[in-house]
């Protein structure tokens, strides 16, 4: 074996502890990472003689028994595929060191991964080489993380409660990250599709420090671009044989900044009002107790001038208010029976909140939300029917549910401000248990053994509310419907996902001739379920008038009135229609009443007429100043006021307004063998097989029961010719089980026809309902092939990496999608609407990356300076839709523009202090990547685009720096976009597409109406600090 030279100079400590790593890497059975236990590979130097003679003799001797150290197994970006291709490793002190406080800080210096926003706040995961959400493996300790789960949304558009979102992870919960990129599903499973982010717990090891037997770790850290406070405390203990691991961590913060020029400006709106013009004709009425009439009010627009931060409508130029909290607490027990033998548990309960106010949509009423005549009269007044409307002239329009008559009013007042919040809350919590055996060296069969069990409940609660209950232009999320005109209405979808994982790894190194293998064999069953509830309630106040009558109706009149009302029985002048005296009439019966009990016969009539003549005489005599009739110009009472809850939901319509449960469960057993092999000192080659059988059933009607059987391969090769140069190739495979929303189906609220089974649909009806028939998908699992060739160059100054990828796609689920049915080139024919497998993609790309000690190059240059470099570009190459579908080609906005990332930092050699500065730059979006064809069932394609939004390349440069005070305590500090750049990233203009987190089916209506871009600015200038202290 060849002795590498190290990449930096280190001081005695560093070089013996380096000394013995190799040795490690190489004699440590090739676990499973994504596992962890507080034995996680305890290893020393007695593995050594586990090596071939041939590499034992070229490695350094050091004596470390007087030490008695023990090393745990780091993570490393070869820890399963022999290449490293594709793969990216970060521990807890690179996060420290990247200033990670949340998702979008993990991979902001690493091209060619992005987070996906989910539009609320919260985030959908990540995008890994055109791929992103449920395509993406996101895995803690081994255990997949709940699926984005999206809602189909109703048929008449507008806002409602979506949900997309992943939950996040804890960082300060994480020992190590591995993100890979490219298909991998032999080491992960389904959803490994174009890559994976898998984290990994910490330990009661990694919070003691080396020689104690207890360790405390406390962390603060705050960042100006989201005002986010990070707490988190952690204590570790052994005693005897037992010993734990706490964290605790608190986070907070509000939604990122926008850059500091957009706070400046000021915006314009124009409002709709309510105003009496008494130039115009007087419609008035009177409450009792009052003297002055009501007068009709009329609609005008008013013009005002409000800062950027209190503007509402689709130009907002500023972020939407977020305000966002996170518990969590990690609990890691065990118990050591001997040096060969531990039993552990782990408990984490994670709690976060998002919650969003949407000032997109304005507060305020416009003259376009108010058009028609059942607003207006001809002349612009507002139709007040001669009823009580409120206190104050705004509440004369009225727009809502419920009813309008001359006894009830229901509705939304003009003058009472329109709110629209959006809330994610998310509850994690995790119970695992863990039986670890890890050989002393005397085994033959076995190095280590792991036997797991984890029980993992995920709940996502999506909550869209509006209110129409405050005074404008306060708007308040917890005013409740109390006055009349008032409304609140709540939409909230509750997703629950659960699983159960039984495992068992088993680890063993051995030599074969002159060949060392590192085996890994794997089982594991496991059984999950989703569960989606709904619930959408209306709100409203009600308000009940009564009549009082102002009037003094003679009493020689009232026998020819109805009740004590002052309308008469019938019109005696009127000798036809419904309103005469004759048979039509409703209330012919009490004309006929009246007759008799008046001598009957004409005598009776004549007596009718005598008295109807007087009462139509009275009312002349009687009229308002404007001339209209007494019957409409009276004096009214509130009545009895009540808050009034419709409940929307309309079970087995098969609409979004269907809050029937929805409910899947299934199982899946799997096997994995890897073996990653050193055959000689010129060849490494790595071996993987994984086999899944998945299963999935549900007791709700229609949904696509998915049963599959998955082979993934994984294959690499790493040849070393020389010292300063290794070629590698790896070849790897991946799938996707289709999603629970995916299985659940494509449903627009059928309201006649049959189902897929040939069973009579029972419809529905109302503004959420549709009319198409169900479709029932024949899904089956998406799966992708991936190829990559990279060269490395090595030498004691450094390495660069070099790779190409492509990656190939096949049976991409689309939503987007219809079958053709009985096409003869004519009509009739038919397009089932639903899910279906049927996109096809190829891409291909560039992937770099470097670490160059300068003290090694020009020893004139301090010990301790040295650059990086990052560097990932993706090319569409081709796409394709199945046979017999008419769909859409994939658009491929979750795409990362071209970007690089350069560094230049300076560690000291006594790693008591040091400065970083990361310079990034990126590529315009390209515009192709956001076009797709549209094939129509006719053959022919219509080119669309997914969005309108662009982005330009933009440059920004961090700096950073870290000082260590008595080995306790460590400040970090940090200066991002320095320059104070204008920039949008395109993860966050993403936003607007039509394929984006918060759309399946259609654009989000948050972000569809963009008329400014502005909103997606990153930051301007922003600061982060944090104290760590370790003892």
């Amino acid at each position: 074996m060849n002795t590498k030279q190290p990449l930096f100079k280190l001081n005695a400590l560093c070089f013996a502890l380096m000394t013995v790593m190799p040795v490690l890497a190489i004699a440590a059975p090739n676990a499973d990472n994504t596992q962890t236990g507080a034995t996680d590979t305890k290893t020393t130097d007695k593995q050594s003689k586990k090596l071939p003679k041939s590499k034992q003799t070229n490695l350094p001797t050091v004596q470390l028994e007087a030490l008695k150290l023990t090393q745990t197994q780091e993570l490393t970006r070869t820890s399963k595929d022999v290449t490293g291709l594709g793969k990216i490793v970060k521990n807890a002190e690179t996060l420290s060191k990247e200033q990670v406080l949340n998702i979008r800080d993990l991979t902001r210096y690493d091209p060619g991964i992005a987070v996906v926003e989910q539009g609320q706040g919260a985030s959908s995961g990540y995008s890994i080489r055109g791929m992103d959400k449920n395509r993406v493996a996101v895995l803690v300790d081994g255990l997949a993380q709940a699926q984005s789960y999206h809602i189909q949304r109703p048929v008449a558009g507008g806002n409602y409660a979506n949900g997309g979102a992943i939950n996040e992870i804890e960082y300060e919960n994480v020992k190590a990250i591995e993100i890979s990129k490219g298909a991998n599903s032999a080491e992960y499973g389904s959803g490994a599709l174009s890559g994976s982010v898998a984290f990994v717990s910490k330990n009661a090891d990694d919070l003691i420090k080396d020689g104690k037997d207890w360790g405390v770790q406390t962390k603060t850290a705050y960042a100006s671009k989201n005002n986010a406070w990070v707490n988190s405390v952690a204590a570790a203990g052994k005693a005897g044989g037992f010993e734990t691991a706490i964290i605790y961590t608190d986070r907070r913060g509000t939604e990122y900044k926008a850059h500091d020029d957009a706070y400046k400006t000021t915006q314009q709106i124009t409002r709709a009002n309510a105003i009496v013009d008494e130039s115009k004709r007087k419609e008035w009425f009177k409450i009792e107790g009052e003297d002055k009439p009501k007068l009709q009010s009329y609609i005008t627009d008013i013009t005002e001038t409000v800062s950027a931060k209190d503007y509402t409508g689709k130009d907002r130029l500023l972020p939407n208010p977020l305000k966002y909290s996170s518990k969590s607490l990690f609990i890691r027990p065990g118990y050591r029976i001997n040096n060969e033998h531990y039993i552990g548990a782990v408990y984490e309960k994670t709690k976060q909140m998002f919650d969003m106010q949407d000032m997109t949509t304005p507060k305020y009423f416009t003259k376009d939300d108010i058009t028609g005549k059942s607003a207006n009269n001809a002349d612009g007044g507002v139709i007040s029917r001669g009823i009580y409307r409120g206190d104050n002239l705004g509440e004369t329009w009225h727009k809502g549910r419920g009813q309008n008559t001359a006894q009830q009013f229901t509705g939304y007042g003009i003058n009472f401000a329109r709110g629209e919040f959006h809330d994610e809350h998310h509850t994690k919590n995790r119970l695992g248990l863990e039986y670890v055996y890890q050989n002393d060296g005397n085994n033959k069969w076995l190095d280590k053994a792991r036997l797991s069990y984890d029980k993992q409940d995920i709940h996502l609660d999506s909550h869209r509310l509006s209110t129409h209950c405050s005074t404008y232009p306060n708007v308040d999320r917890n005013c409740q419907p109390d006055k009349p005109f008032t409304a609140r209405e709540s939409d909230k979808h509750r997703y629950n996902e659960q699983r159960n994982l039984f495992k068992i790894s088993l680890d063993k190194q051995l030599e074969i001739a002159n060949t060392t293998h590192n085996v890994n064999v794997q089982a594991g069953y496991e059984r999950f379920n989703s569960d989606l509830k709904h619930d959408l309630l209306h709100q409203y106040g009600k308000q009940e008038y009564a009549a009082v009558e102002t009037r003094k109706i003679p009493d020689e009149l009232k026998p020819i009135l109805i009740g004590n009302s002052d309308q008469a029985i019938c019109l005696a002048n009127v000798p036809f229609g419904s309103q005469g005296c004759n048979s039509s009439n409703p209330n012919w019966n009490k004309y006929q009443e009246f007759v008799k009990n008046n001598g009957g016969g004409q005598v009776g009539e004549k007596k009718y007429k005598e008295l109807y003549d007087k009462f139509y005489q009275f009312n002349i005599n009687n009229k308002k100043p404007d001339g209209r009739t007494p019957q409409t110009a009276k004096t009214y009472k509130p009545t009895n006021f009540s808050v009034q809850t419709e409940n929307l939901c309309q079970s087995k319509t098969n609409g979004y307004a269907d809050c029937d449960g929805r409910y899947i469960k299934g199982q899946n057993y799997h096997l994995v063998l890897r073996d990653n092999m050193a055959l000689g000192k010129y060849v490494d080659l790595g071996l993987g097989l994984r086999y899944d059988n998945t299963k999935h059933q549900s007791n709700v009607a229609h949904v696509d029961k998915v049963v599959a059987k998955n082979l993934s391969y994984q294959a690499g090769i790493v040849v070393k010719p020389t010292e300063w140069l290794d070629i590698a190739y790896r070849y790897s495979q991946g799938f996707r089980m289709p999603s629970f929303s995916e299985m659940y189906g494509w449903r627009n609220g059928a309201q006649k026809g049959l189902d897929c089974d040939g069973n009579v649909l029972p419809g529905g009806s109302g503004w959420y309902i549709g009319q198409k028939t169900i479709h029932c998908s024949n899904l089956k699992p998406e799966k992708s092939i991936n190829q990559e060739i990279g060269a490395t160059f090595k030498h004691n100054s450094g390495r660069l990496e070099v790779s190409y990828f492509k990656n190939r796609y096949n049976n991409l689920i689309s939503h987007t999608s219809g079958e053709i049915k009985n096409y003869k080139g004519q009509k009739p024919y038919t397009v089932l609407s639903g899910y279906y497998n049927a996109q096809n993609a190829e891409l291909s790309g560039v992937n770099v990356l470097g670490k160059l000690d300068l003290n090694a190059v020009n020893s004139r240059l301090p010990e301790g300076l040295h650059s990086t470099l990052a560097y990932n570009h993706v090319k569409v190459k081709s796409k394709s839709i199945n046979p017999n579908l008419v769909a859409t080609d994939i658009f491929f906005d979750s795409i990362q523009p071209s970007r690089y990332v350069l560094g230049l930092g300076y560690d000291h050699p006594s790693q008591q202090w040091g400065v970083n500065a990361m310079f990034t730059h990126s590529a315009a979006k390209n515009n192709d990547e956001l076009l797709a064809n549209e094939h129509k069932i006719d053959g022919t394609t219509k080119e669309k685009s997914t969005t309108k939004a662009r982005t330009e390349p933009w440059q920004t440069l961090d700096l950073s720096a870290y000082v260590t005070l008595k080995d306790n305590f460590t400040l970090r500090a940090g200066v991002n976009n320095v320059f104070n750049k204008y920039y949008q990233t395109w993860e966050a203009v993403r936003q607007t597409a039509e394929n984006n987190a918060l759309a399946p089916n259609g654009t989000n209506a948050l972000h569809k109406t963009s008329g400014s871009y502005s909103r997606y600015a990153a930051p301007g200038r922003n600061y982060a600090l944090a104290l760590e202290m370790k003892f």
